[in-house]
């Protein structure tokens, strides 16, 4: 079970999370799929694929090397801190790029959610260790029900396997003890507020 679950912490990894939230409210979501050809989300996916992802990865492996992170799971305080910083600055550069896109509202909705989220857990991070597991999970679930209220269209079966998978992978960081109960819950609450709002809404700057 050990390794599943670490297994599980690697997949659902936060960096990866805002391409799987892009891919699966975008399935959930037909008003989005009118608005935006597939043909048109191949090179929204390639810049999140090389900014939330292969970017931020590299640098986390860079400063892995230098001494500078023990694991990418940003275990101690200080580590976490700067990974966050680092995930926002990508994830910053996305928005504005994103912005320049003339993309739906709903999609700006969407990461200025994680953007939210990732700023308040960089700040609370002196005070209390958020699962960031759960909390991009659960922005996602957010994400989900959010565009729901916003667009009257929803796939139950695509919402019903990101709440699967944010039972999944929170109760793979409590195996491996990574988080405290609170924390993993905590971490839960606040990413789906974040993100259900933002995009309920279409909150964004």
């Amino acid at each position: 079970m050990q390794q599943f679950a670490r297994f599980l912490s690697f997949v659902f990894h936060p960096v990866f999370i805002p391409v799987y939230m892009v891919l699966l409210v975008y399935g959930s979501d037909p008003y989005l799929q009118y608005l935006i050809p597939v043909s048109r989300m191949k090179p929204i996916l390639l810049l999140l694929l090389v900014n939330t992802i292969i970017m931020p990865l590299a640098t986390f492996f860079y400063l892995k090397k230098k001494g500078v992170f023990t694991s990418l799971f940003l275990e101690e305080k200080n580590e976490r801190k700067i990974g966050i910083l680092i995930l926002f600055i990508f994830h910053l550069v996305t928005y504005i790029l994103w912005r320049k896109l003339d993309l739906p509202g709903a999609f700006i909705s969407l990461f200025f959610g994680i953007l939210l989220s990732l700023a308040l857990v960089f700040f609370v991070s002196n005070y209390f260790k958020i699962s960031l597991h759960a909390l991009a999970f659960a922005g996602l679930v957010g994400a989900i029900v959010g565009l729901y209220r916003a667009h009257g269209f929803i796939d139950y079966s695509i919402l019903a396997i990101a709440i699967i998978g944010l039972g999944f992978i929170s109760s793979a960081r409590l195996l491996l003890q990574a988080h405290r109960p609170v924390e993993v819950n905590w971490g839960a609450l606040t990413g789906f507020i974040i993100l259900y709002i933002t995009t309920a809404f279409t909150l964004f700057l």
